[in-house]
């Protein structure tokens, strides 16, 4: 028996593969940012990296991703307000 991720993957309305979550993460620190988006695409997810709280404005624009990986401590902008925006989009 294959595992999850060994599993044929069908192509769903958004053309992305069935069962595969897009993630957007919100992260200053690049060396944070680049390893955790490894290991979450590694497990199969679609993973949108950016640094800022602007671009993650613009990206939930973009993208509407189904998860927000969202660090508080965000160089330009307070991660809780960041949220606070998202919530009212």
């Amino acid at each position: 028996m294959r595992s999850l991720s060994e599993q044929p993957r069908l192509r769903g309305a958004n053309g992305y593969a069935s069962g595969m979550v897009q993630i957007l993460l919100v992260e200053d620190d690049d060396a944070i940012r680049r390893g955790l988006t490894r290991a979450l695409t590694d497990l199969g997810n679609v993973v949108t990296a950016v640094g800022t709280g602007s671009a993650a404005l613009a990206s939930v624009r973009e993208h509407s991703p189904d998860v927000i990986l969202l660090d508080l401590g965000l160089p330009d902008l307070v991660g809780s307000d960041v949220l606070a925006v998202i919530r009212t989009m």
